[in-house]
């Protein structure tokens, strides 16, 4: 009898173990959530506010919407794809020549701080 206590002792060691695990994966899974409203209401505000300036420079200047559904295209595919995303592209160091990826805000060879565009 006393071998089947320590099998029931064991078999809830792993059910409490098993317990905080889906404890910490619930609490990972609302954070994930929390984080992803918080991306959506960036986004959404982002949208806005692109829109309204599209909306403003459309009206001042005269420009049809082709012309900036065109510019869209034509910026997307700077780094090689049409893929519907800006990616920066490789660019050397002024410093050291060696080339960096645009994200980098630092030279990853020589630590030179790399001049870039706002926009990345």
């Amino acid at each position: 009898m006393r071998g089947m206590d320590i099998i029931d002792w064991f078999q809830q060691r792993k059910i409490g173990d098993h317990t905080i695990d889906i404890s910490e994966a619930k609490g990972a899974a609302a954070e994930g959530a929390r984080r992803a409203d918080e991306l959506q209401v960036t986004v959404d505000r982002l949208t806005l506010v692109s829109r309204a300036m599209w909306e403003l420079l459309s009206e001042s200047c005269s420009i049809p919407e082709q012309a900036l559904e065109d510019k869209v295209i034509e910026i997307d595919r700077r780094d090689g794809r049409e893929d519907g995303r800006i990616t920066g592209k490789p660019e050397p160091c002024k410093a050291c020549g060696r080339v960096n990826h645009s994200r980098h805000r630092k030279c990853l060879y020589c630590g030179e701080t790399l001049t870039r565009s706002p926009f990345g």
